[in-house]
């Protein structure tokens, strides 16, 4: 059909003999057919991923503030970075150390950025390209198994915003997204029958996805081996010899660990609390939480029927073992390792959605069904549009919080509690690390950072006399959950003395301080911030810029 003058912008649906309309959509030199979106010719191709990709980083636009759970953490670190050698105040608080140490991803993304950009505009770029990496992953990955990309891929599109991305785990989450291009790699080239090229190929690739996230790596071998001996099975070679196969198509990847534990430094991080059945179950349900518990674990129940489809529909649906084997592997690590991973909690439960992402991946329609694409690309739509409205929720109140500032000295050392109700709520607490903030706009000490003895790159002096201040998470008074103090007690083993400011956030339930030092100089309903007078002798003593 020709593009008839004055039709312009006009649509119109023309019935025809297959079972849906055909909506056309006149665009000056050529016919459009919007349902074109939803058929082969469009999904198939090469430019779908991509625009797929650049849609999953839209809920991120409207990010102002970090707000993604540990996120405001990672930026005062990423600050202090970039800043340290010329602020006087973060080198008397803080030293940072660079070194090898698989859990860098982001940070070195930042500092080739920051120069350029600023900090936090750098860091802002880079998270919100993170759900767009792991939504191109999935689908070269699932493009490259089917030939064809499945309507059913669509439903895994929302698991790039799943629970441990909200959580702000950045550098995990990029190794995830890199895992899967890894993934894509190595299937391509099985498929090509070119195990020299794959080699050398993995091997070249293995030490980015190391460095971004040790836990992204283990990923990444899992991906591979599975993957590998899936492939075998489904061309009919035996299960010990498909093993075989699939240990020898992982050993090119070894090399940048074998690098890393000969030259690193052991890590003394805490591993413990094996099989936590209530997490997985809430990890499982909430895998994709976000803001309502209803529409979060409907959301979550949609993913999982999506996964079991060849298990409910067998004759509509097949799985591929090159997807389903590596999933289920992921799946039973996630059971079988302890929670807590060397420091890192919720090492295995990050493992869930990834896992679930990949069994659904592996599912396969053997008939097209339009209705089933439409779904897909509204799921996706949905969700985005939740995690839009959630981000900019957040980064208003955020923004809010983070006003008061402007109130705080640079260089001040910062007490900063914030407190939370015994019962847990559903919505994840967007600002639950914002005090350190302060650190990134004040060039302030805050007792909100991931200042370890192990596995992390910025720690502080061994001068510094606040080491053992009390943490930020605290509790309402009464509370008889024992893992968090409440604030009183908190409370009560701060040295006001060593002190410049006192910051309270989410004050509703407690009785705030009556001690002459304090004085309050901002506030906002819920939050407070007090100036701690002491003697001149006791204040802070560090130099300025």
């Amino acid at each position: 059909m020709e593009n008839e003058p004055g039709m312009t912008g006009i649509s119109v649906a023309i019935a025809n003999k297959a079972e849906y309309p055909q909506f056309l959509y006149f665009t000056g030199s050529r016919i459009i057919r919007l349902t074109d979106i939803a058929k082969a010719d469009w999904l198939q191709s090469g430019r779908s991923a991509i625009v797929l990709a650049a849609l999953a980083t839209v809920p991120l636009w409207p990010m102002a503030e970090p707000v993604l759970v540990d996120l405001p953490a990672h930026v005062s670190r990423y600050h202090t970075q970039q800043e340290i050698h010329t602020s006087s105040y973060l080198s008397h608080y803080f030293v940072y150390d660079w070194q090898l140490i698989p859990n860098l991803g982001v940070d070195i993304l930042v500092a080739a950025l920051g120069p350029l950009l600023g900090t936090e505009r750098a860091a802002h770029m880079i998270v919100a390209l993170l759900p767009g990496i792991f939504v191109l992953g999935m689908l070269l990955v699932a493009k490259e198994v089917h030939k064809k990309l499945p309507w059913t891929s669509l439903f895994a599109l929302p698991l790039a915003y799943s629970y441990p991305f909200i959580f702000g785990f950045v550098n995990y989450w990029l190794s995830i997204g890199l895992a899967f291009i890894g993934l894509f790699i190595c299937l391509r080239f099985s498929r090509l029958e070119r195990p020299l090229a794959r080699s050398a190929a993995l091997a070249a690739y293995a030490p980015f996805v190391l460095v971004s996230h040790m836990a992204g790596f283990g990923v990444f071998g899992i991906f591979c081996f599975g993957g590998v001996l899936g492939n075998a099975l489904e061309k009919g070679e035996s299960l010990l010899h498909s093993i075989i196969r699939a240990i020898v198509a992982c050993m090119p990847i070894t090399w940048p660990l074998v690098v890393l534990i000969l030259s690193g430094k052991p890590s003394a991080g805490f591993t413990g609390i094996w099989f936590d059945i209530d997490g997985i179950l809430l990890w499982t349900v909430g895998m994709l939480r976000t803001r309502w518990m209803a529409i979060d674990i409907l959301s979550a129940l949609i993913v999982l029927c999506g996964a079991s489809l060849p298990l409910l529909l067998r004759r509509s649906f097949k799985w591929s073992l090159s997807l389903l084997i590596p999933g289920i592997l992921l799946a039973i690590f996630g059971v079988l390792l302890p929670r807590l991973i060397n420091g890192s909690d919720y090492g295995s439960l990050r493992l869930i959605p990834v896992a679930v992402a990949l069994v659904l991946l592996a599912v396969h329609p053997k008939r097209p069904s339009l209705p089933l694409a439409w779904a897909g690309y509204t799921f996706f739509v949905v969700r985005s549009a939740i995690l839009f409205f959630a981000i900019q929720t957040a980064s208003s109140r955020a923004h809010l919080e983070l006003t008061g500032l402007t109130h705080v000295r640079p260089g001040s050392r910062i007490a900063a509690f914030h407190i939370t109700g015994c019962d847990r709520q559903w919505e994840p607490r967007y600002l639950n690390h914002i005090q350190s903030m302060a650190i990134t706009r004040r060039d302030a000490m805050v007792n909100d950072n991931f200042a370890q003895a192990s596995g992390q790159i910025m720690n502080l002096t061994p001068t510094e006399i606040n080491r053992e201040m009390p943490g930020q998470d605290v509790r309402n008074p009464g509370c008889l959950r024992g893992d968090v103090a409440t604030f009183d007690n908190a409370y009560a083993k701060l040295n006001l003395d060593q002190v410049d400011y006192l910051w309270i956030i989410d004050t509703v339930g407690i009785h705030l301080p009556q001690d002459r030092r304090l004085k309050r100089i901002w506030s906002k309903e819920g939050s407070v911030i007090f100036e701690v007078g002491h003697p001149q002798s006791l204040k802070t003593n560090v130099s300025a810029h």
